[in-house]
């Protein structure tokens, strides 16, 4: 399946946003000081997460369960959120404006795709065909 069955928790409302092979538990656990014996995430039993650094195990982290890539995305701004659209879990991304933190709500791919069709399918003239020569879906 998609979803990662080590991190999944039936009882938790917890978004799993990873698959069983991309799992960061498959990797070594380097958050701990050099006298912590090595040890991999999955088996992790210190009270200072992995995840997220703070004060608690990692199997108790109140965040999402990241893999190296999703936390460099949290670093620079991009978030889970609470908003589900078609079943899907939604994302905001924060960025600081002056001193005050905006957030905006990421739009899905596939949503991008459907309206940049829809601009280009109404703009056409008679007899003439709107060209795409290329586009940065990420701005």
């Amino acid at each position: 399946g998609r979803i990662c069955r080590i991190c999944l928790d039936p009882r938790s409302d917890k978004p799993v946003l990873h698959s069983t092979a991309d799992c960061p538990t498959n990797q070594k656990c380097s958050i701990h000081p050099a006298e912590v014996p090595e040890h991999n995430k999955l088996d992790c039993s210190e009270k200072r997460c992995w995840n997220c650094g703070e004060d608690h195990n990692w199997l108790k982290c109140p965040e999402p369960i990241l893999t190296e890539n999703q936390h460099f995305f949290a670093t620079v701004g991009y978030k889970s959120s609470n908003r589900v659209y078609q079943g899907k879990r939604c994302f905001t991304f924060s960025r600081e404006v002056g001193n005050v933190e905006e957030k905006v709500d990421c739009v899905r791919e596939d949503r991008v795709y459907e309206r940049l069709l829809r601009i280009l399918e109404s703009t056409g003239r008679d007899h003439m065909e709107n060209v795409l020569l290329g586009y940065n879906i990420t701005e």
